[in-house]
């Protein structure tokens, strides 16, 4: 038998607790339920008359499951799958009737009759907004935006209200006559507490291919309230919207990275397109984390977020049609200005720490490293402001010239997983020729978390003195000095631990208690590195040798393992007398780390005769 069989045929009359309804047709059939247009009769003591008021009653029914003899539904069961559905399709029902909203159908009562369950609503005479993707094969970015607005009003109600939809998709929204959008069909809908907990011990459902994210198919509740499925399907829509066809699922969105092309081809503005593509990213903390995030963040860059602009046909082709780059894994930002202003370079790697330099001039270096790999603000700022269109780069021109008024170096490097480079490199750029790309840079910097990172390391070159920063967390410090770099006499590799139990061959490992280790903690932090160090060698890296180097590194145990928190790297000159720049530095370490000076001792009478003394800090007898 097909489905049709199984319908009310055309003039069945259904009770209500409220209205009597007569079915007029049949709307839609799915899985769960059939969907009627119906009238709402008007009954009296010598008869009844049309109130001439259409609804849309939804009939719950399983396709796969029950029967009909008469008007009357039959199941093999009245417990089981059958009864745990039907108490689900009553419970939607109820949820839907508590959410009053101008973009959410207005549910009027719910009743049992025909060993079934009803509920009537508000008939939305438009279609669905699926048919109208349909029939125009897509629609205006304009369109699309106004929409999603309305829609991601309703759903942010929803989400106010503890409630989740979990099956957002064109064909579960309707358009009335004037084109506003209706949000129905709350099938998968579910309804948590004030704390996040489900009502119902009921799954989440799977959801529809292409509008459900990863995790939707496989989550158990007990782990929050989880909007951020939602925020997947309304960017979903979005794409059904703009291209005409359903967004890819969300597996190969995971394996092939978000298809911002099919967006450009349809002429979508790039902001537009990086809203769509951060509301679908398969990482849930990647995505926006409400709907109304969203929504303010399409509003604010959208050349339609004023209703009564009127866009142009001028201002529509206009738009950039260009590839996006995805984020890259490596980004590199250097703004040299040759001794006219404080210079940095900024290393930032996603998976490691991001190493900050900053000088006035590159005899003058300091640096520091930050862990965090490329921050969110960051990866934000690089989306909105063009940093990942190719274009965008393109109209500023590299020049050689040296000449007053040039001077500044400046470029942005993009390295990728599978080798690929975006770069813009201009050497000697000219502050007016090339202003937006400094400009760019600046704004970069000035409006992320980078700016706190650059006035954090520009202050060592500022301040008087270069302290050795002790954390509170610090449970080990390593110490290693390399003199010019190269493992001759003299290098040692120290580590200071009061939970160190046993030497490791090669590094210098002495047991110690904890007061021992505290005491070294406050007198290493008491260095001041400038003053030990020749200013003009402090973090000198522009030679063609290694330097005489001094690493100082923190850590902290985490289990079996140990965090490093933060390093200092002292550099001296890389060429001189034997003594090099770092004597005091060097001895001044010695000194304080416990038993380090008698090991350094015994290593000395093991010097061949005709080699190097530990630069003189040990005469040989």
């Amino acid at each position: 038998m097909t489905h049709d069989t199984y319908a009310l045929p055309k003039g069945t009359i259904l009770h209500g607790k409220s209205f009597v309804y007569q079915i007029d047709k049949v709307l839609g059939q799915g899985s769960f339920g059939i969907t009627y247009l119906a009238s709402i009769k008007i009954n009296g003591a010598l008869g009844s008359i049309d109130a001439n008021v259409k609804v849309t009653v939804k009939e719950f029914f399983m396709a796969n499951f029950n029967g009909r003899q008469g008007c009357t539904v039959t199941s093999g069961s009245q417990d089981g799958m059958y009864g745990y559905y039907k108490h689900k399709f009553t419970q939607e029902a109820i949820n839907l009737s508590k959410l009053h909203h101008p973009n959410i159908v207005n549910v009027l009562e719910a009743f049992e009759e025909n060993n079934t369950v009803y509920y009537a609503m508000e008939y939305i005479d438009g279609g669905s907004l699926d048919k109208k993707i349909e029939q125009n094969q897509k629609l205006s970015e304009k369109q699309c935006v106004e929409l999603t607005k309305q829609i991601g009003s309703a759903v942010s109600f929803m989400h106010d209200n503890m409630m989740l939809h979990l099956d957002l998709k064109p064909s579960n929204i309707m358009l009335k006559q004037n084109g506003d959008a209706v949000l129905i069909d709350f099938g998968l809908s579910k309804q948590y507490t004030e704390n996040g907990e489900p009502e119902t011990l009921t799954k989440v459902g799977g959801g529809t291919p292409g509008y459900a994210p990863l995790e939707q198919i496989s989550y158990r509740d007990g782990k929050g309230f989880p909007v951020t499925m939602d925020v997947y399907a309304l960017g979903g829509t979005m794409y059904k919207m703009l291209t005409g066809v359903r967004p890819p699922e969300a597996s190969d969105i995971l394996e092939d990275g978000f298809p911002l092309q099919e967006l450009t081809n349809s002429n979508v503005s790039e902001h537009t397109a990086v809203v769509i593509a951060k509301a679908m990213m398969p990482k849930r903390s990647e995505r926006y984390q409400s709907v109304m995030d969203m929504i303010n963040d399409l509003s604010s860059e959208s050349p339609f977020s004023n209703s009564s602009h009127q866009a142009s046909k001028e201002e529509s082709t206009i738009r950039e049609k260009a590839t996006l780059l995805p984020m890259p894994e490596r980004i590199n930002i250097k703004l040299d200005r040759r001794g006219r202003g404080l210079s940095y370079e900024i290393y930032m790697n996603s998976k490691i720490c991001n190493t900050v330099y900053t000088y006035y001039n590159k005899e003058e270096k300091v640096d520091e490293d930050f862990y965090g790999g490329i921050y969110d603000d960051v990866q934000k700022h690089l989306a909105k402001n063009g940093f990942l269109n190719p274009q965008h780069w393109e109209r500023e021109s590299s020049t050689t010239p040296i000449d007053e008024g040039f001077g500044f170096d400046v470029s942005v490097d993009f390295y990728y997983s599978d080798g690929k480079t975006f770069s813009r490199n201009v050497p000697n750029a000219h502050p007016d020729w090339h202003s937006r790309l400094l400009d760019a840079v600046e704004k970069l910097i000035k409006e992320t978390s980078l700016k706190k990172q650059v006035d954090q390391v520009a202050n060592y070159l500022n301040s008087d003195t270069v302290p050795v920063e002790i954390r509170k967390d610090t449970s080990r410090v390593d110490i290693m000095y390399h003199p010019f770099g190269i493992f001759r006499h003299g290098f040692f590799n120290a580590h200071i631990s009061p939970k160190t139990t046993k030497g490791i061959e090669g590094i210098f490992s002495p047991k110690i208690s904890q007061k021992q280790f505290e005491q070294f903690l406050k007198e290493l932090a008491q260095m001041d590195l400038r003053e030990m160090c020749n200013y003009k060698s402090f973090n000198k890296f522009d030679s063609s040798e290694p330097p005489e180097e001094l690493n100082i590194r923190l850590f902290d145990k985490q289990g079996e393992c140990y965090k490093e928190l933060t390093r200092q790297r002292i550099c001296g000159h890389v060429y001189g007398n034997l003594a090099g720049d770092m004597d005091e530095l060097r001895n001044k370490i010695i000194e304080i780390t416990p038993q380090l000076k008698e090991h350094l001792r015994r290593k000395v009478q093991d010097e061949p005769k005709s080699g190097f003394s530990f630069f003189g800090l040990f005469k040989k007898k």
